[in-house]
C-alpha cells in the first residue's frame, strides 16, 4: 500500500457521473474523509498527513468544484473520526493525539480536547455548539460558551 491520491467527486441524485472531482494537491498514506452539510450547500473533505500528524481540509460551498477555503493543521498521526455539523459551520476531528473543533469558514482552532481513552464515540450538535464524548462507563458533554470556547458541562 504505498501513496495515493484523494479525490473529492461530487455527484447528483439522478447521475452515476460525477458533476465535479478535485484532487488534494499531495498524496497521503493515510486516513481521508468528507462529510456533508444537510442542505448539500457545503462539502467538507480532509486527509491525513500521517508522517507529519498534518490535517489538510477543504471547504466546498455551493456546488463549486474549487475550494472556498484550505487549511492545515497539526492533529495526530491517525483519522479517527471527522464530524461535520448539520449546518456545515463546525468540524470536529478526532486522532489518536485527541480532539479538535474547528470553525469551518475561518478555519481555525476553535479547541483541542483530551480524550480519556482511544476507543472513544464522539459527535456535535446541529449548529456545532455541543460536543459529547463517550467512553467506557462515561460520557463528557461540552458546550460552546459566549467567547467561542467549549466548557465541559456534563
Amino acid at each position: 500500500n504505498g501513496a495515493r491520491n484523494v479525490v473529492v467527486s461530487a455527484y447528483t441524485s439522478s447521475s452515476a457521473t460525477p458533476v465535479w472531482s478535485w484532487t488534494f494537491p499531495s498524496q497521503t498514506y493515510g486516513g481521508s474523509r468528507a462529510m456533508v452539510s444537510v442542505d448539500g450547500s457545503r462539502i467538507v473533505a480532509a486527509m491525513l498527513q500521517p508522517t507529519t500528524a498534518h490535517l489538510h481540509v477543504a471547504v466546498f460551498d455551493g456546488g463549486s468544484p474549487v475550494p472556498t477555503s484550505f487549511f492545515t493543521h497539526q492533529v495526530g498521526l491517525q483519522l479517527q473520526q471527522l464530524v461535520l455539523s448539520e449546518d456545515g459551520s463546525t468540524l470536529y476531528v478526532a486522532t489518536t493525539s485527541g480532539g479538535y473543533m474547528f470553525d469551518v469558514t475561518p478555519g481555525t482552532l476553535a479547541q483541542q480536547f483530551g480524550l480519556l481513552q482511544s476507543f472513544t464515540a464522539q459527535d456535535i450538535s446541529g449548529d456545532g455548539s455541543i460536543l459529547a464524548v463517550g467512553y467506557f462507563n462515561g460520557v463528557d458533554v461540552y458546550e460552546r460558551q459566549a467567547a467561542g470556547n467549549y466548557l465541559r458541562t456534563w
